[in-house]
């Protein structure tokens, strides 16, 4: 990565990643109690297949953007 004088340092880095799983986390949770189980299907459906396949299809493309 490049470097300028506003990039941050090590501890800043590691500082500035903890507070962004501090708000991450709880996001999560709460958008997990809030829909149901059955929302994101399309998504672990398209995940298992390019794991599987190893790249990413057209019609899994399509399946996201729809």
């Amino acid at each position: 990565m490049k470097k300028t004088r506003n990039t941050p340092t090590d501890d800043e880095f590691a500082a500035i990643c903890g507070q962004v799983w501090d708000v991450l986390i709880p996001a999560r949770a709460g958008y997990l109690a809030g829909v149901s189980p059955h929302y994101d299907e399309v998504f672990h459906d398209v995940v298992q297949r390019t794991e599987h396949a190893g790249s990413l299809g057209k019609t899994d493309i399509a399946a996201l953007v729809v």
